[in-house]
């Protein structure tokens, strides 16, 4: 299964990792708290999933948008970002990870990348059976980070697509002062869904 894929990748490169995923369909959070799950954690993958709750950057759910939630991962994942923003370490985002640290930061999503169009539709097809698909082509962007270098080949490239909704770009108001200054940990990279070849990746 995907979540097995995810825990052998990580011991490929030496780390044991400490499984959280799925842990809401079964677990009972901690008492303190999922955020007290992560103070040991050298680094945090989120993986991919069901839709953010719209109510979490700042929107209400449009019924035509076919968008799919689960409450409960929504507030763990929250828990988890928080406390590696406190301690400062990596978080990685693949597919609705990094959607969910957007909206955890402060930015918005369209809830349906349809609903901007039928060439829009097209190039971020949200249909299981084209999910291998080259579907459009994106650029990288010069770095010294390793997973910069993992892309730093011809540019643009092409890459599959299969979702349906989208960091917009935007900021929503802030319903409160913010305790913490911003960048104080790295947030996620964004990684094509399904790549069609990898690299072990090494810092």
């Amino acid at each position: 299964d995907k979540a097995k894929k995810y825990k052998d990748s990580l011991k490929g490169v030496g780390g044991p990792g400490v499984e959280v995923g799925e842990a809401w369909s079964a677990v009972a959070p901690p008492a303190d708290g999922w955020g007290a799950l992560a103070r040991d954690f050298d680094g945090l993958l989120l993986s991919g999933g069901v839709d953010v709750e719209p109510a979490r950057y700042g929107e209400t759910l449009d019924p035509a948008a076919g968008v799919e939630v689960l409450e409960v991962r929504d507030a763990m994942e929250w828990e988890l970002l928080a406390t590696a923003r406190e301690r400062c370490f990596l978080v990685l985002g693949l597919c609705r990870g990094p959607r969910v640290v957007n909206a955890f930061l402060g930015g918005t999503l369209f809830q349906d990348l349809g609903a901007l169009g039928a060439g829009v539709r097209e190039a971020h097809r949200h249909d299981p059976d084209r999910r291998r698909e080259l579907a459009h082509s994106v650029e990288a962007v010069p770095g010294d980070h390793p997973l910069q270098q993992l892309f730093s080949g011809p540019s643009p490239f092409p890459v599959n697509s299969f979702h349906h909704q989208a960091i917009n770009g935007e900021r929503r108001p802030p319903s409160k002062p913010d305790p913490l200054p911003p960048r104080s940990f790295t947030p996620s990279i964004w990684l094509p869904l399904r790549p069609l070849s990898a690299k072990k990746i090494t810092s």
